[in-house]
């Protein structure tokens, strides 16, 4: 049981992000040419700046 919870652990997040990927594909999303990406950029480097600043 620990072997396959320690496999599992380790194998999840890139099924993860296969399994987002795949679905992005099917539904032919692509954020990279979007008129807003420069925002959702500055966006997510706030929060993760504020996330980083209020843990330390």
């Amino acid at each position: 049981m620990e072997k396959i919870r320690y496999y599992f652990e380790r194998i999840y997040p890139y099924l993860g992000a296969m399994v987002i990927t795949g679905i992005m594909a099917w539904k032919k999303i692509v954020f990279v040419e979007d008129v807003n990406m420069e925002s959702a950029l500055e966006g997510v480097n706030t929060t993760a700046a504020l996330i980083i600043g209020a843990r330390i």
